[in-house]
């Protein structure tokens, strides 16, 4: 074999480089793309020369990466998704041009920048593909949708300053996915000062959660 004994060049080192047995710590014959275009890759022995043209096209998509992966959201929230790109050449590129798709969008659906919402609960053991894009290639997440929480409670209610007078509060809940719940009956009520007014709570059979009594002014 001539390979290790013949010197090589490259025609255009900016789009292709090769070993050869004049540099040492390198392969001869071992062809290294650079860049995209087109080298003449040449081996000389005893007088003797052979060409042969090496293409380089531009970088594919080596890898692709959905962050984070497979998540779960309550219905109504959000959660902003990213894509992380990994090129043939090891470059790691901006991946704002990826496009989004949803399987089912009365489930999931995501914005043309990968922010997902949650429409709706998915069936267990049914989440929605999200799928993203990016130079030809795609990738998918499974997301899975589960029941609103709560974010938020408020009391209403008008307070008698009179003793012995009652009064009843509402304590309302709101949920992520903007619906309310009644919160009165389950609540836990407290007073801070038992010896100006009670309040009945949850889980006192002789109480009316919510209902406060002024006891003194």
């Amino acid at each position: 074999a001539l390979t290790s004994l013949a010197p090589w060049t490259s025609g255009t080192v900016a789009t292709a480089t090769i070993g050869t047995s004049a540099t040492a710590g390198t392969t001869p014959g071992l062809a290294q793309s650079v860049a995209a275009g087109m080298s003449l890759i040449s081996a000389t022995y005893s007088g003797k020369t052979a060409s042969t043209t090496m293409t380089v096209t531009a970088s594919v998509v080596q890898s692709l990466l959905i962050t984070p992966g497979n998540p779960t959201i309550a219905k109504g929230k959000t959660l902003q998704l990213g894509v992380i790109a990994t090129m043939s050449d090891g470059a790691t590129p901006d991946t704002s041009a990826a496009t989004w798709s949803s399987g089912d969008a009365t489930k999931v659906t995501v914005s043309s920048t990968g922010l997902i919402t949650g429409a709706n609960v998915t069936t267990v053991g049914s989440p929605v593909t999200i799928t993203a894009t990016f130079g030809g290639t795609p990738r998918t997440t499974a997301v899975t949708v589960t029941a609103p929480t709560l974010e938020s409670a408020a009391i209403t209610g008008t307070l008698s300053a009179a003793a012995g007078n009652t009064s009843q509060l509402t304590l309302t809940g709101t949920l992520s996915d903007g619906n309310t719940v009644p919160l009165t009956a389950s609540a836990g009520w407290s007073s801070s000062d038992t010896t100006k007014a009670t309040v009945g709570t949850a889980g006192t059979a002789t109480t009316t959660p919510g209902l406060v009594t002024s006891v003194a002014t």
